[in-house]
């Protein structure tokens, strides 16, 4: 027995920094056979739903966003490793780990890539929402386009009257803490009516400095290595709710997009909230308007134009707070996060976000009195 002992142990040793990439190797290949679900189950079931409960009900209570203290120490031990490298090693040693350090670089990548299917990637082999619950393929009737189109535009007229009755826009700074409760409260709440798990409790927090995520075109993201959804701060506050249900989508496991704007806006539709209702249902209509652009430009502009004026003005102070953010080098980060979207499957790359709308035509059709 000991010498059994001693054999693994000298075994692990000699692989230590392959660890993570070997399993990780061995699973991808094993759904590259054709068993991506059995592959999913396991992952999910014996690794995700573990380490979402023991991170949640642990480092997850922290007021502080995890990431800055990840980013902490990875600044602490990249200075120590420059002293130790300038003021403690032989220049012999130097001059001979030259590829020594090309090797360390490309392990370090590769563990990198590992842990994150190991934390989150592998979700990506989860079965489509919308073919395991038997929907058919998403085509959008031009008729049904329309008609949702002016039947939100009028639900966000009546839903932004229930806020204030105030023509300019709406000025409001939600308690982050409540706010994060009530979202993951409804959130759970959809993810049951889908007989979706949800371990843990997903915390979402708010990004800064302001702008650091929207300069990239992005509102939010999920960091599988922090195990926490961010948004960033300087989103105009109406924009809050949604993005936040979207990122605690994904800290649930699910890896879609437009997927995770269904739930998002599911959630935000099931509040009792008017604020938060009312950031759903912008993020909605502003999805519609943009599929109705498309083909009808001027019948998109029309119905914008006979907007109340309240709704007007939100809709034009969420552009205006996105514009004091520009983009860097947006053609580079669609081309990045598309290919990384295809990669993993998602076929449809960056336009997978659009897939809200005709998800949520099929919702309305087999769960017409749900929300």
């Amino acid at each position: 027995m000991s010498g059994l002992i001693h054999f693994l142990v000298k075994l692990i040793k000699r692989f230590r920094y392959w660890l993570l990439i070997i399993p990780v190797l061995c699973m991808h290949l094993l759904a590259l056979t054709g068993m991506q679900e059995c592959v999913f189950q396991c992952y999910y079931n014996m690794l995700f739903t573990p380490l979402r409960n023991v991170y949640d009900y642990t480092l997850g209570w922290s007021p502080v966003p995890f990431i800055y203290t990840i980013v902490l120490i990875i600044v602490f031990i990249r200075i120590r490793k420059i002293r130790i490298r300038y003021y403690h090693e032989e220049k012999r040693n130097n001059e001979v780990s030259t590829g020594n350090r090309i090797l360390k670089s490309i392990r370090l990548v590769l563990n990198a890539i590992a842990l994150f299917y190991l934390l989150w990637g592998f979700n990506y082999y989860r079965i489509p929402l919308a073919d395991s619950l038997g929907w058919s393929a998403m085509e959008v009737d031009s008729m049904k386009l329309i008609n949702e189109f002016n039947e939100v535009s009028q639900q966000i007229q009546q839903q932004r009257m229930r806020l204030s009755h105030d023509t300019t826009a709406y000025i409001y700074q939600p308690d982050m803490v409540v706010l994060e409760d009530s979202i993951r409260n409804r959130l759970i709440q959809v993810f049951d009516a889908f007989s979706l798990p949800h371990p843990g409790r997903v915390r979402v927090r708010a990004l800064q400095p302001k702008g650091s995520l929207l300069v990239f075109s992005t509102a939010g993201i999920y960091i599988p290595y922090v195990m926490e959804g961010h948004f960033d701060k300087g989103l105009h506050t109406l924009q809050w709710p949604f993005t936040m249900a979207h990122e605690m989508s994904h800290g649930y496991g699910i890896t879609d997009e437009g997927e995770c704007n269904l739930l998002g806006l599911l959630a935000c539709l099931r509040s009792s909230d008017d604020y938060i209702r009312y950031s759903g249902l912008l993020g909605y209509w502003r999805y519609l308007y943009y599929e109705v652009s498309l083909c009808y430009y001027g019948y998109a502009e029309q119905v914008h134009a006979n907007l109340s004026k309240s709704v007007r003005a939100d809709l034009n102070a969420v552009k205006l707070n996105l514009d004091r953010y520009p983009e860097l080098f947006p053609e580079i980060r669609d081309y990045i996060y598309n290919s990384y979207l295809e990669v993993h499957g998602v076929e449809s790359g960056l336009d997978s976000y659009q897939h809200l709308v005709p998800l949520m035509l099929y919702y309305e059709q087999h769960y017409k009195n749900s929300y």
